[in-house]
């Protein structure tokens, strides 16, 4: 688990600098955004989560040099991956770890099955632990994944007319980085340090359906738009006790 903080904190930072640097025009980041990655892969595949989500912000946003963003998102990963095969990493014969080059159809049904355990875990629904920990509860986390998944699917599509342009594109932003981040962190079983990258992804989407939510019960006074909130404001605080500490700073808990 220390390895996989050690990894995901200076990618995280990477990535925050890299949006910064495309968002704002800070120039730094366009050497911390990298600097960010590579230190982070240094210790651990784990900051490979935050791949996804730079080139979903560069998808979303077209920016100008959006296409070569992405296609050095993409060399970075192949790079990596190269390395990682040469140095003789990885694992064969395990149950418990699935790796894509040795056997790509265990892997691809790692996404299907492991999934909607990490959806589960990073809408806070139930913990993704517990897939390990207690077997048992796998066709519940699964569900709940799923349910959970739908849920938050059918809120974003009906609030979309009312949305600004900058909701709009956090939403996608956060939903493309953690779906593409899916087959990254299936390959292992289920737990709290791999869920940290598809929180990330929830929490953007959720902090929109939040604002518009409060925004269309305001007008109806807010007593009343505080009754019907409070259940998903409850659920939210505590959620956010299972965020990781690094994901809390960014999304400002």
């Amino acid at each position: 688990t220390h390895h996989a903080w050690m990894g995901a904190t200076p990618a995280l930072l990477g990535l925050v600098a890299w949006i910064r640097w495309r968002g704002d025009g800070w120039a730094p980041g366009l050497w911390l955004g990298p600097l960010g990655v590579v230190v982070g892969l240094a210790s651990s595949e784990t900051a490979l989560g935050a791949l996804p989500y730079a080139a979903a912000f560069e998808w979303v946003t077209r920016r100008p040099g959006w296409r070569g963003a992405i296609g050095g998102v993409g060399a970075l990963s192949v790079a990596y991956t190269a390395l990682h095969t040469a140095l003789g990493f990885g694992v064969e014969g395990s149950a418990l770890y699935l790796d894509p080059r040795v056997d790509p159809l265990g892997a691809s049904l790692g996404v299907l099955s492991r999934g909607p355990v990490l959806l589960s875990g990073a809408l806070a629904l139930l913990p993704a632990d517990l897939w390990l920990t207690v077997p048992a509860a796998r066709p519940v986390l699964v569900t709940l994944g799923l349910g959970g998944a739908a849920w938050v699917g059918l809120s974003l599509r009906g609030a979309w007319p009312t949305l600004s342009q900058d909701h709009r594109d956090a939403a996608q932003i956060g939903t493309l980085g953690a779906l593409a981040g899916l087959p990254l962190f299936t390959v292992s079983a289920p737990g709290g340090r791999l869920v940290l990258w598809m929180t990330l992804g929830s929490v953007m989407v959720l902090a929109v359906l939040m604002e518009r939510a409060w925004t269309r019960w305001r007008g109806a006074g807010e007593r009343r738009g505080l009754v019907v909130l409070s259940p998903l404001i409850l659920g939210a605080l505590c959620g956010a006790l299972m965020i990781p500490p690094q994901l809390r700073v960014v999304a400002g808990f």
